[in-house]
């Protein structure tokens, strides 16, 4: 037998009508348990203790919904889109009924507790007065956007944005109004203390509070030349946690280019010729600054190796290697030393003196 419905009055109809199920009011209540799976609560009115509930064995399906500000599926394209916000316990909710039934309860939105304002993103300096200087403005007019981890995303009424990590990690846009030399990148300079947004409880920059939180953090960005994942070439930008950055440009030919950044404070830049794999093949050119300000250029072809180097004391070297070494030698006192893969060699010291030693013979080419 199909559902009936009744007509008690003359007007719409309503499913299964009975004279006290239509409540039509709005409640404050507060969330006692999550249904992740429906995006639904179980809640506790605040003013009468009557509780919405709904058990596991139906996948909180029957607790309140919780309205999100969209919430799609595409049936051409069976795709989904929509907003997920974490709804918690312990959160003041507003309740309403749909179509002022008991049986259709919804969640509008979510209150901040004005009795205890510690406990709330909300600015806290009062009063904020946005006509009497430019400093309240920024803050009365601001986006904030605080996540559970203390993850947040500031827009401040300028336009200025910050983006903290728990883990301290930041980005930040400032057009300087307020900024004073402080803001650069200068040795112990601008860090996460100095960010504007702070936390009410602490009056500290909001950070990490559980171990899993503040562990440093990995980003990549990676840019595609094409959406048919058999063309593509990639430019990829990689900060692991140690600090090191690198920059990498693979054009899908089994070759690559690449600078590096590491977390020593070494500076590389490298083209492969027979590798796509960071660091690998024997067809390679690099320029590398060491840790200790030494500078190098290498040129290796299947094991043969040219390179032009100069030390940290500003010694120069060129040498070829081919299985042995033949090598220009500079050193800081400005001695020179030429030696030949057979072990011959040639020394001039400061002075202007030479030193010759040959394995077989001594030749001297007479011009005219």
């Amino acid at each position: 037998m199909n559902d009936m419905n009744l007509q008690p009055h003359l007007g719409r109809f309503e499913n299964n009508y009975k004279a006290d199920s239509n409540v039509g009011y709005l409640a404050l209540a507060k969330v006692v348990k999550v249904h992740h799976k429906h995006n639904t609560v179980d809640v506790m009115i605040v003013k009468t203790n009557d509780a919405i509930t709904s058990g596991e064995e139906n996948e909180g399906r029957f607790a309140a919904r919780v309205a999100v500000s969209t919430a799609h599926f595409n049936r051409e394209l069976m795709s989904a889109s929509g907003v997920i916000e974490p709804i918690q316990e312990g959160q003041l909710v507003i309740l309403a009924f749909l179509d002022g039934l008991k049986a259709q309860p919804i969640i509008l939105g979510s209150f901040h507790d004005t009795q205890k304002p510690e406990q709330n993103v909300l600015p806290g300096i009062y009063p904020l007065n946005p006509k009497k200087s430019m400093e309240d403005y920024v803050e009365a007019t601001k986006y904030l956007r605080v996540f559970p981890s203390q993850m947040y995303h500031r827009v401040d009424g300028v336009g200025g944005v910050e983006v903290s990590h728990p883990s301290k990690t930041f980005f930040k846009l400032d057009n300087h109004m307020f900024a004073n030399d402080t803001f650069s990148d200068k040795h112990m300079g601008f860090d996460h203390e100095d960010l504007e947004e702070k936390d009410p409880s602490t009056t500290r920059t909001r950070s990490g509070l559980s171990e899993e939180s503040i562990m440093p953090v990995s980003m990549l960005f990676v840019h595609r030349s094409n959406f048919d994942d058999e063309v593509t070439t990639w430019t990829k930008f990689f900060l692991d946690q140690s600090g090191m950055f690198r920059v990498t440009r693979d054009n899908r030919d089994n070759k690559l280019t690449y600078k590096e950044l590491t977390e020593e404070g070494e500076y590389l830049i490298r083209r492969q010729q027979d590798s796509a794999e960071h660091g690998q093949g024997q067809d390679y050119t690099q320029v590398k600054l060491d840790k200790d300000a030494a500078y190098k250029i290498l040129k290796s072809k299947q094991g043969k190796n040219t390179s032009i180097g100069i030390d940290k004391d500003g010694a120069v070297k060129v040498s070829r290697t081919d299985g042995t070494t033949s090598s220009i030698e500079i050193d800081k006192d400005n001695n020179i030393t030429l030696k030949h893969a057979s072990g011959s060699y040639i020394k001039m010291d400061a002075n202007g003196d030479i030193i010759i030693q040959a394995q077989r013979h001594v030749r001297i080419n007479e011009g005219g």
